[in-house]
């Protein structure tokens, strides 16, 4: 079954998490999503678990129980048409798909104006240790991947331990900029 349209960003990610490790049920789906990195997307099951019934209903999932299991828990697989899907997601280059992604951080540095010299150092301050923070989880996610030999997973925590570097250097030159001009 083709859909008309692409899949979102979160039916991506979440199409991507079941194809590495399938079968997988909903609940460690969720918990993958907060072992990640980026914590772009909700992992409530207020998120995920609908978002998984839509993605059966459009066949892209199949759902299998275990007989076993007397809590009842489904677990999910690509089907065909699922894998097909993922496929064109992954290899969609629109523009706008691919462009900078949103940074709450680089958004609020355009009020910076309304913030005093001090006020501005020590959110600058806080921002560098959330960063820093975040670096180290994604350091602790990069030892999990290499661990599981997940080298795919592996080379996309990569890309987020990369972007959290750039962003320290960015609020390092902020930090920089808020400097005493020398006398």
């Amino acid at each position: 079954m083709k859909r008309k349209q692409m899949l979102t960003e979160l039916e991506g990610a979440v199409l991507s998490v079941i194809a590495r490790r399938q079968p997988l049920s909903a609940y460690r789906i969720r918990k993958e999503f907060e072992a990640a990195a980026t914590h772009s997307w909700s992992a409530s099951a207020g998120a995920v678990y609908p978002l998984v019934k839509r993605l059966t209903k459009d066949g892209l999932l199949r759902e299998d129980a275990r007989p076993e299991d007397r809590r009842g828990t489904i677990l999910l697989s690509l089907t065909a048409a699922g894998a097909d899907e993922m496929k064109r997601w992954v290899e969609d280059s629109n523009p706008t798909s691919l462009a900078a992604n949103t940074d709450p951080m680089r958004t609020r540095a355009f009020a910076f104006g309304n913030l005093t010299r001090d006020q501005r150092l020590e959110l600058l301050r806080r921002w560098r240790s959330l960063s820093e923070q975040g670096l180290e989880q994604t350091k602790l996610q990069m030892r999990r991947c290499e661990k599981d030999a997940d080298t795919m997973g592996a080379l996309a925590t990569r890309g987020a331990q990369l972007q959290l570097e750039a962003r320290i250097t960015w609020i390092d030159e902020l930090i920089e900029a808020e400097a005493p001009a020398p006398q």
